[in-house]
């Protein structure tokens, strides 16, 4: 999963301002808003159905998939606010790589 999270990041970094200058249009104009809030929903329901998967398999502990999902994509998103922000700073890929490690572990069903 965090693969896929990371490749998504990646996939779209040159569009980080763009990014940047979208959600401050959505933030005041509704139709935007719901144009652009979609594609939200969208990323927060597959990272919810992966945490699920990880629940039926037994490799992560019973918790709310919803809940998680939008956690993944809130920290995402705020990542992805500061790469764009700070783009030289880190290597953003790895730190969402790093930070959704440390999230699942703490997910994980212990033995």
């Amino acid at each position: 999963m965090a693969g896929t999270v990371q490749k998504v990041f990646e996939n779209n970094r040159q569009f980080m301002g763009f990014f940047l200058e979208l959600w401050t249009h959505a933030s005041r104009n509704e139709k935007v808003r719901l144009a652009t809030i979609a594609p939200y929903r969208r990323y927060q329901d597959i990272f919810a159905a992966l945490i699920r998967r990880g629940i039926d398999e037994g490799t992560l502990a019973p918790v709310d998939a919803d809940a998680a999902g939008q956690m993944l994509l809130s920290l995402s998103s705020g990542l992805f606010l500061q790469a764009s922000l700070d783009p030289g700073s880190a290597d953003w890929g790895k730190v969402l790589q790093e930070s959704i490690n440390i999230l699942l572990n703490g997910l994980g069903k212990e033995g």
